[in-house]
């Protein structure tokens, strides 16, 4: 049996707190690879991904011809997490949204050129093997290192 039951955990409702997204999407900044979960017919998928955080908004860059492209299409679904390693412990950030895929050339050209590895991959924003997502996450589930708890996040 273990030391803490759930209950022994705090769950924390903090809506649309500034102060708690700013903190979510700044360790989001500095882990620019991300867990990305998406469905299937299969089932849920999940694959590495860069996320590039642009305009406070969140992008990831892709082929067209990609798995995770197709099943975004299809169902735009998708959770992330982000591994968070302090002084006090690991915690993690937990997102959840839909996608949707940019079709804007000044947005993409944005976008590709804050993400700085864009042109390894494509053509430039007009490559119709580019495909950039935005990824509009409507919850976070935050557990900071060393607390015990968690912290829930809603726009």
């Amino acid at each position: 049996m273990s030391s803490y039951g759930e209950e022994d955990w705090v769950r924390k409702e903090l809506g649309n707190d500034e102060e708690a997204w700013a903190w979510a999407m700044g360790h989001l900044a500095e882990h620019a690879v991300i867990a990305l979960a998406t469905s299937s017919d299969a089932g849920p998928r999940v694959r590495p991904v860069t996320a590039v955080l642009h305009e406070d908004s969140v992008y990831i860059l892709t082929s067209t011809g990609d798995a995770k492209s197709r099943h975004l299409e299809a169902d735009p679904r998708f959770e992330f997490y982000v591994l968070v390693k302090e002084e006090d412990g690991t915690g993690y950030v937990r997102c959840s949204g839909k996608a949707s895929k940019v079709g804007d050339p000044a947005l993409r050209l944005r976008v590709c050129d804050s993400a700085g590895f864009a042109d390894s991959y494509w053509d430039g924003p007009d490559d119709p093997d580019l495909a950039l997502f935005h990824m509009d996450i409507d919850a976070a589930e935050i557990v900071r290192p060393g607390v015990k708890g968690w912290e829930m996040l809603t726009r």
